[in-house]
């Protein structure tokens, strides 16, 4: 059961875990020129390190807003490269989804503006970058 005290939803990855990433998915680059990018394969990653999923308490109409933990790795050239902890990357990993915080309403006395879900429009879903 989730812990309405904490905003934080521990990362499943841990450094050093051989991690998939599916096809299809949004990763971000340090890369200069190349800041964002599309896998066109899965493909296997060790992580290097990881940020939690919270569920965001900010002000102006997000409180209760899912905002997704990354896994970071070393990518080609030393640049470094992240993906958010999706629910397709937890599947593609044979996880599921964790229970989040706040399903009734409130975190540590906030009352959130929407209760907290995977759904699309909670979330800071990365898109896709544009073709140019």
């Amino acid at each position: 059961m989730a812990n309405n005290d904490s905003l934080h939803v521990a990362n499943p990855f841990n450094k050093g875990d051989a991690v998939t990433i599916p096809a299809g998915t949004v990763i971000s680059s340090t890369h200069p020129q190349r800041r964002w990018s599309v896998s066109k394969r899965a493909q296997t990653i060790t992580v290097h390190h990881t940020i939690d999923t919270y569920v965001s308490v900010e002000l102006h109409g997000n409180r209760g807003m899912v905002k997704f933990g990354t896994v970071t790795w070393p990518g080609a050239g030393g640049y470094w490269r992240d993906v958010q902890v999706t629910p397709e990357l937890l599947a593609a990993n044979g996880m599921e989804l964790p229970e989040l915080p706040g399903q009734d309403g409130t975190i540590r006395g906030y009352h959130l503006d929407v209760i907290p879900s995977f759904d699309e429009g909670y979330t800071n879903r990365w898109n896709a970058p544009q073709e140019s």
